[in-house]
């Protein structure tokens, strides 16, 4: 996929994740907004490249919730200079939260894609949720009993 098609797919999806929330509420558009974070994902996986994957991811993360936290600095501008930096870091933060969603998902399919199965949480009929811990019916007991 050429570098155009890609900062193109990670503008879309930004303008349309930007535009879900106020002031512009937009109700019907965060169901369409994940669509280019889907179809770079599906490209990583048809590159069968997840590394490639987490670089889209990081960058759609950045300039994604770059859009949707601009309010940060506005707000909070009054009170301390140092709004800015932490929006770069907040901003930051959630590119590489977003890239490591895009790495992982590329190496889940590519992984199902090779006979590996796709993870998964186990299923249990006993109420177990996980070891030492139950699902309480009706008691006031959420550890094993």
């Amino acid at each position: 996929m050429s570098r155009r098609r890609v900062a193109g797919l990670i503008a879309l999806g930004a303008l349309a994740l930007t535009a879900s929330y106020p002031p512009f509420a937009l109700p019907v558009l965060p169901f369409f907004a994940v669509t280019p974070a889907v179809l770079l994902i599906r490209q990583g996986v048809t590159d069968a490249d997840p590394r490639r994957a987490f670089r889209w991811g990081f960058w759609y993360g950045v300039v994604a919730q770059g859009g949707v936290l601009y309010w940060l600095v506005v707000a909070l501008w009054h009170f301390t200079k140092l709004a800015a930096l932490g929006y770069l870091a907040t901003i930051v933060i959630l590119g590489l939260w977003t890239g490591v969603l895009f790495w992982r998902a590329t190496s889940a399919f590519l992984g199902s894609a090779s006979g590996r199965p796709l993870p998964t949480l186990p299923s249990s009929s006993s109420g177990r949720m996980s070891p030492g811990l139950t699902v309480s019916r009706g008691g006031s007991c959420g550890a094993t009993c």
